[in-house]
């Protein structure tokens, strides 16, 4: 079967490469795909959806080292695309996790210069060489082939400008795992568990290109989509029962406490239960979030995730059945909904801020004294810490980033002040606030030798080098010995020398470049 027959440049009515690539790649498809590039054909292999180079291109040779795996002291692709861009001379995972990223956006590039041209596809996996090199990240490759050489205003006007609402596809949509995923894009998706605004979510993240490009690119792979307007245009304004929170969102929620019921079914008697019901369906537009989880204002996270449980296992629609209620299905629904939006508000920081001042909700109590305050914010600082630290550990950078800067609002500690910053040099428009912050858990704690060091190490990233040699020097003077330090006392130094010429990794990129131009 070939695939469009005969091949056609893209056109109305006709798939451009970057879209049938998506095609192959979310269907799983096996085959040969051929462009037609002025009396060239380049030919591209496909097996199960993912792109694979035949053995003995120069692009493979170089690919397979990547290709093959954690090894002794080795790194798997996905974690290396996940390491992000970063790079380092005394890091060589940085330096491996460069070197990869570079190579993709190469091929990423020559697809990209390809779009336009004429295409056709020889489906079939008997179609295809015996000796393949592969799999190649094609979900990556797709997503860099979307945004290269696109400007911001051009990748925003795509996505329907600033007000445009978009909400991550359900997980059962996703045919590919996303490993190699980045952590700012899995954070990204988190995010739009519910519906948002491009410009709410630039706002959320950060004021940088960032966010509009990643969107694009997560779009490019049909990771998100715009969510269906619940209320058709010239209806009237919104019932009580409209949806505030998208469907798939309500469905993973549903799933969890649904397996919870069955392990353990509520025991409430059925006249009980449907009387509680009723009270809670009666006041539902009266309760703010808190009142209907049954916390105070200053609820820590895990009184806030009990109080959730505790609600939704009691209006879960798994009941529906066993109650008979007079107001109909709906009833359930609805109250399982509010519940799960209340806990998605109050479970995120940033949001539960934005909660409060909207409705003037005060956080402390008016018999609570100063003492008792400053242990509650020293209580809700600790929880904030630990479970960014657990974030970390799972390289969920932006959600630990949101929890950290609360803990060092709430509690001025050394420790939160240099985590925050740890998490922000995982991005490099934030390696500047990380100084800051450094430079904050160093004035707590002068003699914390590691909070000094890192800040030798962000400096030195940010171009700040004579600070950075100022605190390598320090450094020194209490572990003379200290081999980080001296390492990076003589990077400094060495570079206010000359260059003696190219560098290892220039000229693997040039001898690179020069293959790119032979046959793909």
């Amino acid at each position: 079967m070939v695939l469009p027959s005969p091949p056609s440049a893209a056109r109305a009515g006709n798939p451009s490469l970057l879209e049938f690539l998506r095609t192959l790649y979310q269907k799983r498809q096996s085959g040969i795909l051929e462009v037609f590039q002025g009396e060239q054909v380049r030919r591209f292999y496909f097996k199960n959806g993912e792109l694979h180079l035949i053995q003995g291109h120069p692009l493979a040779q170089r690919m397979s080292a990547f290709l093959k795996g954690p090894g002794e002291g080795g790194e798997s692709l996905s974690s290396l695309l996940r390491e992000g861009p970063r790079s380092g001379e005394d890091n060589p995972v940085a330096q491996a996790a460069q070197e990869l990223r570079w190579l993709l956006r190469r091929i990423a590039k020559f697809l990209h210069q390809l779009e336009g041209e004429k295409f056709g596809f020889q489906e079939g996996e008997d179609q295809l060489p015996e000796q393949l090199v592969g799999p190649l990240p094609t979900g990556f490759l797709i997503m860099e082939s979307a945004v290269m050489d696109r400007t911001v205003e051009s990748l925003l006007a795509d996505l329907g400008g600033e007000t445009s609402r978009w909400v991550a596809v359900s997980e059962g949509q996703v045919s590919q795992e996303l490993t190699w995923l980045e952590p700012e894009e899995a954070f990204l998706l988190s995010r739009l568990e519910s519906p948002m605004a491009v410009g709410e979510l630039a706002r959320q993240v950060g004021q940088t290109p960032g966010p509009v490009v990643r969107l694009a690119r997560l779009r490019s792979l049909g990771l998100v989509q715009t969510p269906e307007d619940p209320v058709p245009r010239g209806a009237r304004t919104p019932t009580p029962d409209a949806r505030r929170v998208h469907p798939d969102v309500v469905g993973r929620f549903l799933d969890r406490v649904g397996r919870e019921l069955e392990a353990k079914p509520v025991t409430l008697e059925v006249e009980d239960h449907r009387e509680r019901i009723g009270e809670l369906f009666a006041s539902l537009g009266e309760k703010n979030f808190y009142e209907l989880l049954s916390v105070r204002p200053d609820a820590t996270l895990e009184k806030v995730l009990v109080g959730y449980n505790e609600l939704a296992r009691l209006v879960h629609p798994q009941h529906k059945g066993r109650l008979q209620l007079a107001g109909g299905p709906v009833v359930l629904d609805l109250l399982f909904e509010r519940a799960t939006e209340a806990y998605l508000t109050l479970s995120d920081p940033s949001r539960r801020g934005r909660y409060n001042a909207e409705n003037l909700v005060s956080l402390i109590p008016e018999d609570e004294s100063p003492e008792q305050s400053q242990e509650r914010e020293q209580e809700l600082a600790r929880e904030y810490f630990e479970r960014a630290r657990q974030m970390v550990a799972n390289q969920q950078y932006h959600a630990a980033h949101e929890l950290l800067r609360e803990a060092a609002r709430r509690e001025p500690k050394a420790e939160h002040y240099a985590m925050l910053a740890q998490v922000q040099t995982k991005n490099p428009n934030w390696v500047r606030q990380a100084v800051d912050n450094y430079r904050k858990a160093v004035d707590l704690e002068p003699h914390a030798v590691e909070h000094r060091l890192s800040l030798a190490l962000t400096c030195e990233e940010a171009g700040y080098l004579q600070e950075a040699k100022l605190q390598f020097e320090k450094v020194l003077e209490h572990s003379p010995d200290h081999p980080i330090a001296g390492a990076g006392l003589k990077r400094i130094e060495h570079q206010e020398e000359p260059e003696k010429g190219p560098g290892l990794m220039e000229r693997i990129r040039a001898a690179l470049a020069t293959l790119m131009g032979k046959d793909s």
